[in-house]
C-alpha cells in the first residue's frame, strides 16, 4: 500500500523526495537530528518555545524529585544486576526472555542513564535547551539504547519499525515551486 503526502521542501533541499529520503535514512542510523533538520525554522522555534515554556511552568521539586529517583533506580540496576535476574518475578513472569535481558542489559541501563544525566533532567537547563543541539548529542544515543530495549520484544518492534522505513520507497509525483507531492511505498 502506498500513500500521497503532499510536504513542502525545506529551504536548501535539491528535491522532496531527496529531503525525505534523508530523514528515513537519518532515522534508520538511529539520528534523530535528520527530523530536526528537516523541519522549517518557524517550526524549530516553536518547538524550542513550547520546551521552554513547559519547563517554566513545570513545578521544579517534582521535576527533581522524578530524575532524582530516577538517578537510584538507574544505579541500583547497574550495580544490582545479580539481584534483578535472580528474582523470582522475573522468572514468573515468562514474557522477558532472560539471555535476550542478559545480552542487552547495558543498553537498558544506559538508556535510563543517559536520560537521567542528560539536559533534561535539569530544570533551569530546560528552560534554555536548544532541542537541535539535544537531539544531535544525546538524542542518538537515546535511540541506540532504546534500540536494545527492543530487541528484548518478541517482535523488536522499534527495530522492526526502523528498517521498514529505510526500506521505503520515494517518489516525487509532481513538484510546483515550493509544494510537492510525493509516494512512500513499502
Amino acid at each position: 500500500q502506498s500513500s500521497d503526502s503532499a510536504t513542502k521542501s525545506p529551504a536548501g533541499s535539491p528535491t522532496a523526495d531527496a529531503a525525505v529520503s534523508a530523514v528515513l535514512q537519518g532515522l534508520g542510523n538511529n539520528d534523530p537530528y535528520a527530523v530536526w533538520k528537516f523541519l522549517p525554522q518557524s517550526y524549530q522555534e516553536d518547538v524550542n518555545r513550547v520546551v521552554h515554556r513547559f519547563a517554566q511552568e513545570m513545578d521544579a521539586d517534582v521535576w527533581n524529585q522524578t530524575f532524582e529517583t530516577a538517578s537510584k533506580i538507574a544505579e541500583a540496576l547497574k550495580t544490582k544486576r545479580a539481584f534483578v535476574f535472580e528474582h523470582p518475578a522475573l522468572k514468573q513472569a515468562g514474557q522477558v526472555d532472560p539471555e535476550k535481558m542478559a545480552a542487552n542489559w547495558d543498553g537498558l541501563v544506559g538508556l535510563l542513564v543517559t536520560l537521567v544525566n542528560s539536559d533534561v533532567s535539569d530544570l533551569e537547563k530546560l528552560k534554555t535547551i536548544d532541542v537541535g543541539a539535544y537531539l544531535a548529542d544525546t538524542g542518538g544515543r537515546l535511540m541506540t539504547q532504546f534500540s536494545s530495549l527492543s530487541k528484548l520484544a518478541p517482535s523488536d518492534p522499534f527495530n522492526a519499525e526502523l528498517h521498514r522505513l529505510s526500506e521505503t520507497k520515494i517518489e516525487l509525483v509532481s513538484s510546483e515551486r515550493d509544494l510537492a507531492h510525493i509516494r512512500l511505498s513499502p
